[in-house]
C-alpha cells in the first residue's frame, strides 16, 4: 500500500489579495458578526463555524485583522457577501467544496498580474465556446418541446443576463435555433 501525499494547503490569502493591486480598502468594512448578519439578511444560512472553515480551506479569502474601537476585529468587505450566499446555494445543489472553491475564486479573485489575466482570458474563452455550444444544443431541444406543446413556431432565442451590480448582457441566438430545428427553408 502506498501512502498518498496530503492535498496541498490552499494559499493563505486575505480578501485584500483578491482585489486588484493598489485597490484601496472598501468602506465600510464589517466585523464578522455584522458580516454574518448581512449574509443572513440576504438569505444565506451560514454559521461562523462554516465561514471560518471555508476560509481555512481556501474557498473564501481570510478576513483581515485590525484594531477597531480599541480592540482587535476581524473585518470583511461587503463585496464578499454574494460569494458566501453562492457557496451555500452550490452546496445545496450537490457541488463539492473543491468545485465551489474553483468557481468562487474564478468569479471573485482578481488577477494579480497581466500573465494571470491572459491565462484567465484564455481559459474563459475556451470554456465559453464549449458552454455556448452545449447551451445551443439544450435550447434546440427546449424549442422543439415548446413547439410540440404550444403549437407555435420558435423564431429565435434571446437570453438576458442581469448582474448584481447592474450589468446586463444579451445572448442572442437569433434564428440559429429555428434553423437547427426546421432547416434553412421553413
Amino acid at each position: 500500500m502506498t501512502a498518498t501525499a496530503p492535498a496541498k494547503a490552499p494559499p493563505k490569502e486575505t480578501w485584500q489579495d483578491w482585489q486588484l493591486p493598489g485597490t484601496p480598502d472598501p468602506e465600510p468594512l464589517l466585523t464578522r458578526a455584522q458580516f454574518l448578519d448581512r449574509v443572513r439578511a440576504e438569505g444565506g444560512d451560514v454559521s461562523e463555524r462554516s465561514l471560518v472553515h471555508w476560509e481555512n480551506i481556501g474557498v473564501l479569502p481570510r478576513a483581515v485583522r485590525r484594531w477597531r474601537d480599541g480592540k482587535p476585529a476581524t473585518l470583511y468587505p461587503e463585496w464578499l457577501i454574494p460569494a458566501v450566499t453562492t457557496i451555500r446555494v452550490m452546496q445545496e445543489h450537490g457541488e463539492s467544496l473543491a468545485a465551489i472553491r474553483g468557481t468562487i475564486r474564478g468569479i471573485y479573485r482578481r488577477p494579480r498580474s497581466e500573465e494571470e489575466q491572459r491565462a484567465r482570458n484564455d481559459a474563459y474563452h475556451a470554456g465559453s465556446a464549449a458552454a455556448l455550444a452545449t447551451l445551443r444544443t439544450a435550447l434546440v431541444e427546449l424549442a422543439r418541446e415548446w413547439e410540440h406543446w404550444s403549437d407555435d413556431t420558435i423564431d429565435g432565442v434571446k437570453i438576458h443576463l442581469h448582474g448584481i451590480g447592474g450589468g446586463e448582457s444579451v445572448l442572442d441566438f437569433g434564428h440559429a435555433v429555428r434553423f437547427a430545428i426546421h432547416g434553412p427553408h421553413e
